[in-house]
């Protein structure tokens, strides 16, 4: 059909199949958009002139992520609030793999108080840094703000600080279904995502705080001094496990 819309000897009576009816296109104008011309015939590229258009930017991408791709996806799965925030390193990451969906805010750079309301204001918090990661204090804030965490089993403060499934989630390190499976278990389930938050929130501020820290390390210096070992089964100045890379298997949990 494209051809004889083109081809000036026909399309000045072109019939269209369905109505019918013959129609003068002999001076309409054709727009037509294509990805790949070599999908496209011969004949009716002869008859085409071209004008070839960059594809979108990787900032433009990342835009276009942040506006409509990841918050659409959040809204399918029955988050209405804004559920997560995300690095734009994360998020170009995540162009480089995929076409993704819209409701994501990116705030950009902000001071500390700043952080603190967002996540205050945020149901579920999501950090994606694997073991080159140090401890992470961020996870402590985001804690100590509610929020339900999801985080990658590598990231140094995480295998302390999360016991998964009761006061955060965990996924293994560089699996993205890992990672999407256990941020939809707590989109879909309101109540145990409150839940989680307020265990969370309990684990910073009851246990891995400055205060008993610092309590703690007091007393193990007057125990180390005495050739004692640590008293304390978790928390800080317990005993830390060495872990391997692979420590966490989600099947297993």
């Amino acid at each position: 059909a494209m051809l004889e819309v083109l081809d000036s000897e026909q399309n000045h009576a072109f019939r269209d199949h369905y109505l019918e009816l013959p129609f003068d296109l002999s001076k309409v104008m054709f727009i037509t958009t294509a990805n790949n011309m070599e999908t496209i015939p011969p004949p009716l590229l002869d008859r085409m002139e071209l004008i070839e258009v960059p594809s979108y930017t990787e900032e433009e991408k990342l835009q276009i992520l942040k506006r409509h791709l990841l918050p659409k996806q959040i809204r399918e799965h029955g988050m209405k609030e804004n559920a997560l925030k995300a690095g734009d390193e994360t998020l170009k990451a995540m162009i480089e793999e995929k076409s993704l969906p819209d409701h994501v805010c990116m705030p950009g750079s902000m001071t500390p108080s700043e952080v603190r309301k967002h996540m205050a204001e945020a149901s579920v918090f999501l950090s994606t840094s694997d073991r080159q990661e140090g401890w992470g204090t961020v996870l402590n804030e985001a804690m100590n703000a509610g929020c339900a965490v999801v985080a990658s089993h590598a990231a140094g403060g995480a295998p302390f600080l999360i016991r998964h499934g009761e006061n955060g989630m965990l996924f293994e390190s560089g699996n993205w279904d890992s990672m999407t499976r256990a941020v939809l278990c707590l989109l879909k389930d309101t109540d145990r995502r409150a839940e989680i938050g307020i265990r969370a929130y309990r684990t910073i501020a009851e246990l891995w705080n400055a205060n008993v820290a610092a309590e703690r390390f007091l007393k193990l210096t007057r125990i180390i001094r005495e050739n004692g070992e640590t008293p304390f089964p978790d928390g800080p100045c317990s005993k830390a496990e060495v872990l391997k890379d692979n420590w966490f298997k989600e099947e297993e949990r």
